[in-house]
């Protein structure tokens, strides 16, 4: 749930995309890109249901009003 862990599987993900660009056929690094993730997705979705959405285009932004802006900011602390 917290938003370093969350940052830091962003950053393997992105290294791991670069290098699976250039060598897109090992299964050891495609494999370790799917298990960073599913646990990157776990903890957005843990810290959006706290916190609300990281990301405009988050899946918990909610189709009936526009929920980016009326959800407190981490550092405001949850209502």
């Amino acid at each position: 749930e917290n938003l370093f862990n969350i940052l830091m599987y962003k950053f393997a993900l992105k290294e791991l995309n670069l290098y699976l660009d250039n060598f897109p056929n090992d299964t050891r690094i495609l494999n370790l890109y799917n298990k960073y993730l599913s646990e990157e997705k776990k903890l957005c979705d843990q810290y959006e249901k706290s916190y609300g959405p990281l990301t405009v285009d988050s899946e918990n932004i909610g189709s009936t009003s526009w929920k980016w802006i009326k959800s407190p900011w981490p550092w405001e602390g949850t209502k």
